[in-house]
């Protein structure tokens, strides 16, 4: 869905843009469309992955040793998410070897060439792809000419260079049970087999769809032009205020938890 809806975005000549900043600045994309690791799409503005890789580095203390010491006394290898019956996913393992000190930390090929090293984790949106676009299919709700209005809101966010790509908007979160518990950062699926996060996404769908419900009264009224820069503000601010409810989700002895969990 999201790389159809990118597809029409730029048939319909929407002001997208891929920058290739150092920090990931520079690019104005609306959706998930760009596949492949983070060593595969380096300064790639619209590479989820990439810009999460810049999140953790940025957040390496929340990945870092000692975050992962309590794993390190273990005597047997770690147990993974990896379903033992099924064999799913078939490119994971069923555990993985216990760290040293360092082994883990935000350094090489680590959160940066599979998404299996050093475990299973995942580039997660704060504001979710489909929340997104949700949102601001909302706003044509009962309008007269709803896929014109859709996609003039599209534009404006655009032409505000907002970016759902964003590191901001990204944070690493792991699969594996014990790894979420020793990091204390929720899993970002509730299992391997779950495909999405449905009580999380409800949850920031009903925090930022006031500020949609707000450019659909400006479009109604006819009162003044929607503000697409206030607009790109809120869901900035937005972002930043989630990425720090899921970082502060999980206290010191916590068991693992989902962000389903977490947000229910």
């Amino acid at each position: 869905m999201s790389e159809q809806q990118h597809t029409n975005d730029l048939a319909e000549d929407l002001p997208h843009r891929q920058g290739k900043g150092a920090n990931g600045s520079g690019g104005a994309c609306l959706n998930r469309h760009v596949p492949g690791t983070p060593k595969e799409n380096v300064r790639n503005a619209c590479s989820h992955r990439w810009q999460s890789y810049l999140a953790t580095k940025e957040r390496h203390a929340d990945y870092d040793w000692p975050k992962y010491e309590s794993l390190s006394k273990r005597k047997r290898a770690i147990p993974t998410a990896f379903v033992k019956p099924t064999g799913f996913p078939p490119w994971y393992a069923a555990s993985i070897q216990v760290p040293a000190e360092g082994d883990w930390d935000v350094k090489g090929d680590n959160f940066y060439s599979k998404c299996t090293i050093p475990y299973w984790h995942e580039a997660h949106h704060v504001i979710p792809n489909s929340v997104l676009r949700a949102v601001i299919n909302g706003v044509g709700k009962d309008a007269n000419a709803p896929e014109d209005l859709v996609r003039s809101v599209r534009r404006g966010l655009l032409k505000e260079k907002y970016n759902l790509n964003h590191r901001s908007n990204m944070i690493t979160l792991p699969l594996d049970p014990k790894v979420s518990a020793a990091i204390r950062l929720p899993l970002h699926r509730q299992t391997a087999a779950h495909r999405e996060h449905r009580i999380y996404s409800k949850y920031v769908q009903q925090c930022i769809e006031p500020i949609f419900k707000k450019i659909q009264e400006d479009v109604v009224k006819h009162e003044k032009p929607p503000d697409f820069a206030d607009a790109k503000e809120q869901l900035d601010i937005n972002s930043a205020e989630f990425v720090e409810q899921i970082r502060a989700s999980m206290g010191e002895g916590d068991k693992f938890m989902s962000l389903d969990q977490r947000f229910n």
